[in-house]
């Protein structure tokens, strides 16, 4: 019968207690090493089946053989140590008594056999676990985490005489089962990765996720539909929102802030779609803009001082461009002794620089259709919160109205954002949604209130390469012919490509700021700036030289 049970002393008298211990079970095989070094141990499981090894101390990683679970007793848990392999660690009279009670843990499997037993899928594999969990776990009584993982852990020793499993697949395994039971399932083992930004749930069985600005597919899938259904309705009753039938769609948050839409069949073909998007921990600054070259150092400053003197910006830009972090980064150059008023859908601004903050959320209807409150509602409330500006997350309808007249009330410095192809498209969309507010006004009047309560429009692209970048900084001029002008401060100019990557930089025009009311009232010039270079084969000039180059230049 070959060894399945390696024990490993250096101290020798606690493998000697174990060993007394096991050899209460005459058949039980196993191999007691009593040794100062590691220098044998691959050898010593090279030429047994060692399944499981006993041990004080811990070998290099260099020597342990890979897939081998090593179980680790001690003293004292003041000796604990935090390992990649180590399966479980615990004092060694606990580990002795458990295999005591486990002895079928431990019988032969040949190769052979375990080549059979091997054959299952881990998704059918953690299925099957998972269910076997649930029928085994008691839950009218409160269960921690830790007793959790011990219910688990269990049932993976009994599996270990059915199922070759390397450490990596156990820990990956563990894992898994008790994110299907505490959390959100696949969907948290997508969002385990801090790089993933969204997550894309078509179904039980098709996730996409993005990575570094790069969609792919993810592997993982949930255990079933059902268990699909049961996440989104945990999703949703976590923040009071009810998603059914009656009420299919639904906008939620997870605890970390992610914004997240949930939608349900019959609306949806595909089954329950769950679509996240998160945000990172630290708000992103200009600075870290200006270092991921989605703007140039001159541009960033130049919007930094518009904002700080009271500028109403606008920006514009499509589906995944960046818009609300751009308008997070923008935000951090409000004055901090201002108070400031923000409204959106789902709270995603995060603004740490400035403490007299209201933020303010929208509510859906209930199931009788009553109760909602709109952006236009919370923008109208909050014009009696003595607010020095107003912040909207997004305009999308008539609520356009409200903040075009919220801006020409004295607001001066309000920002909001709006889903448009080019900064033109954004003028017409904030005419045509201010007509939709179903207030009596005619065009020309609507395209007055634009063209004198908005002093710049930003656009955001999103490239071919998905790098994020700022393609255009437009000043709103008055009226043109009973039409809004704008003239270009700056634009983007493509250079190439290199790596894949889209080689270009926000350069300015010939045109310059004209409206300098509200930075003469504020006491600011902006500096000039160097001449834009033209010709140059070298392409643009470095960062440093840009950083160390006077701004300004629009009076």
């Amino acid at each position: 019968m070959k060894e399945l049970l390696a024990i490993i002393d250096t101290e020798k008298e606690y493998g000697k207690r174990l060993s007394e211990g096991l050899g209460e079970l005459p058949d039980f095989p196993y191999t007691s090493v009593f040794t100062d070094t590691w220098e044998d141990f691959p050898a010593l499981c090279r030429e047994a089946s060692v399944r499981l090894v006993l041990t004080d101390a811990l070998p290099g990683d260099e020597t342990v053989p890979a897939g081998l679970p090593i179980l680790v007793f001690s003293k004292s848990r003041e000796e604990e140590k935090e390992k990649d392999r180590i399966f479980r660690y615990q004092p060694l009279e606990k580990i002795a008594a458990e295999i005591l009670e486990k002895e079928a843990l431990f019988t032969v499997c040949e190769p052979e056999d375990m080549a059979e037993k091997t054959a299952e899928s881990p998704e059918k594999l953690r299925k099957r676990l998972y269910e076997k969990l649930l029928s085994e776990m008691d839950f009218s009584e409160e269960l921690s985490d830790e007793g959790l993982y011990l219910h688990i852990d269990r049932l993976l020793f009994e599996e270990s005489k059915q199922v070759l499993l390397s450490e990596e697949g156990k820990t990956a395994l563990r894992e898994a089962l008790y994110l299907s039971l505490r959390q959100y399932d696949a969907l948290s083992l997508a969002l385990k990765d801090p790089e993933v930004t969204e997550v894309m749930i078509n179904g039980p069985d098709r996730i996409f996720i993005e990575k570094n600005g790069r969609m792919e597919e993810f592997p993982e899938h949930f255990l079933s539909e059902e268990k699909l259904l049961d996440v989104v309705q945990r999703i949703a009753s976590a923040v009071n929102r009810r998603v059914n039938e009656a009420t299919p769609m639904t906008d939620a948050m997870l605890p970390d802030g992610a914004r997240v839409n949930l939608v349900l069949p019959p609306i949806s073909l595909s089954g329950p779609i769950i679509t996240v998007r998160r945000f990172p921990k630290n708000p992103i600054t200009m600075e870290d803009l200006v270092r991921m070259e989605s703007i140039s150092e001159e541009a960033a400053r130049f919007l930094e001082t518009l904002v700080e003197c009271g500028y109403n910006l606008f920006i514009s830009g499509g589906t995944g461009a960046g818009k609300t972090t751009f308008l997070g980064a923008l935000a951090s150059g409000i004055p901090p002794k201002e108070r400031i008023v923000t409204i959106e859908d789902s709270p995603e601004l995060r603004i740490r620089n400035v403490k007299n903050i209201v933020r303010l959320r929208t509510r859906p209807a209930n199931l009788e259709g009553l109760y909602e409150v709109t952006v236009r509602q919370l923008i109208r409330n909050a014009l009696r919160m003595r607010p020095d500006r107003i912040i909207v997350g997004e305009i999308r309808s008539g609520e356009a109205l409200d903040m075009l007249q919220a801006m020409n009330t004295g607001h001066d410095g309000s920002l909001s954002t709006g889903h448009a192809n080019s900064a033109s498209d954004m003028i017409f969309r904030i005419e045509t949604m201010a007509l939709m507010g179903g207030e009596k006004l005619s065009l020309a009047a609507v395209r007055h209130q634009i063209a004198s309560a908005i002093d710049i429009l930003v656009h955001l692209d999103r490239l071919r390469d998905l790098s994020r970048r700022v393609t255009g900084i437009y000043e709103v001029r008055g009226m043109d012919k009973e039409e809004v002008k704008i003239a270009p401060l700056f634009v983007f100019r493509e250079e190439g490509e290199s790596d894949g990557r889209v080689v270009g930089r926000l350069v300015r025009t010939e045109e310059r700021l004209e409206n300098t009311g509200k930075l003469e009232k504020r006491g600011k010039r902006l500096p000039k700036l160097q001449p834009e270079r033209s010709g140059n084969a070298e392409g643009p000039e470095p960062v440093s030289s840009a950083v160390s180059a006077a701004f300004g230049g629009f009076l």
